[in-house]
């Protein structure tokens, strides 16, 4: 990976140090503000569920610290978000990601440096 410049440390594996890319959600406070910016999934009842915020989150490996996140619509897909977090990226990191994140732009970017959508 190209980007941010660091030196190696005590939790790499072989040399790279080991990041986790993955999207989770939360249940948020039933208000106006948060309905209007994060809507309630379609499989809840109009007046009956609550909004649920998506986050998708950069980990380092080595001791379970979230080094980036990113808030969305629990509408928008992984990979889209994954983009945003590009920048958490550095030299000598390797990034371990799911299915949702199989898609050549994506990794092209995170190889190059490219932090372009």
């Amino acid at each position: 990976m190209v980007g941010l410049s660091r030196t190696a440390g005590e939790g790499d594996w072989n040399g790279f140090r080991l990041l986790a890319i993955d999207g989770t959600s939360f249940s948020l406070l039933d208000t106006i503000e948060n309905q209007s910016s994060y809507p309630q999934p379609r499989s809840q009842k109009a007046g009956c569920g609550f909004p649920v915020m998506g986050v998708g989150a950069v980990v380092d490996l080595s001791g379970g610290v979230v080094i980036g996140t990113e808030a969305t619509r629990l509408t928008e897909h992984d990979a889209s978000v994954a983009r945003r977090l590009l920048d958490h990226l550095g030299e000598g990191d390797l990034l371990l990601a799911d299915r949702a994140y199989c898609n050549y732009h994506l990794i092209s970017n995170a190889q190059s440096g490219a932090r372009t959508s």
